[in-house]
């Protein structure tokens, strides 16, 4: 399957991206809008932990944040509400992340707790979120180690490792995420990725993500998915950034990206 990124345009200081996706027979196209050219969310197709959000920069997002997020499936077109946002207390090395999406009469809320108040030590992030929605609820824990040390990889995890360095030399950074998911998946997260409803229930599993940075704290990217019997393989590539006005300063943004993946028997 492939997915891809490209700035569709920017209204005042929101940034809109199109996003198309292809997996198997599923084609699935969406308008993502980035509420600073330093916040979104990371997603690996839709794999667990869903709906991740990230924060690159120190700047104060508190202020709350909305705009419609337009899906198209199968030819037909859904607009989903939704506002974020986000507090953070660097001192202390914590951030609290409220995220609410609706469409029509479905609702999921989000809030996350992320905490790096030992990251400079460890090397640890730790992310506990808990998703409220028309559905029940659904609870995800995930621990990121940045740099980890190579006993703390799987095997398969270390001769991916190896591949990878061997072909594309030293990388800037790894990180190593394990995660646990469980209870009732999220009912409109779900409608923009619906390939992998079986892991969504409950799963927990590993992922190992090698980088090579090369702007903005993007490059390419190669993970490595493991949960239960299944692997995948995920590679990122072709970023570019672009130049716009935001604030009254000229600064660089995301302009395209791309993303693939394999399944490894």
């Amino acid at each position: 399957g492939e997915l891809t990124i490209q700035f569709l345009k920017q209204v005042g200081d929101l940034f809109y991206y199109k996003v198309l996706i292809e997996y198997k027979k599923e084609k699935i196209e969406f308008v993502l809008p980035r509420y600073a050219p330093m916040v979104g969310w990371i997603e690996i197709f839709g794999l667990p932990p869903q709906n991740e959000w990230v924060v690159l920069d120190g700047n104060d997002y508190s202020k709350k944040q909305t705009s419609d997020f337009v899906i198209i499936q199968n030819g037909k077109k859904s607009i989903i509400k939704e506002n974020l946002s986000i507090s953070t207390d660097d001192k202390n090395g914590w951030r609290l992340i409220d995220y609410k999406r609706k469409l029509g009469g479905i609702y999921e809320n989000q809030t996350c707790f992320e905490d790096w108040s030992t990251f400079e030590t460890t090397g640890k992030i730790e992310k506990r979120m808990l998703f409220k929605h028309s559905e029940g609820e659904y609870f995800v824990t995930l621990t990121g180690i940045k740099n980890p040390d190579n006993s703390l990889l799987s095997k398969q995890q270390q001769k991916y490792s190896q591949k990878v360095t061997q072909k594309q030399g030293k990388s800037s950074e790894v990180w190593l995420k394990q995660f646990n998911v469980h209870g009732n998946p999220l009912p409109i997260y779900n409608k923009i990725f619906p390939f992998w409803k079986h892991l969504w229930k409950q799963s927990q599993g590993s992922i190992i993500e090698i980088g090579y940075e090369k702007e903005m704290s993007h490059g390419d990217w190669y993970k490595l998915f493991e949960a239960g019997n299944e692997v995948y393989e995920i590679f990122e590539d072709n970023f570019t950034s672009l130049d716009v006005i935001y604030k009254g300063k000229k600064i660089k943004i995301k302009d395209t990206y791309r993303k693939m993946i394999r399944f490894i028997d």
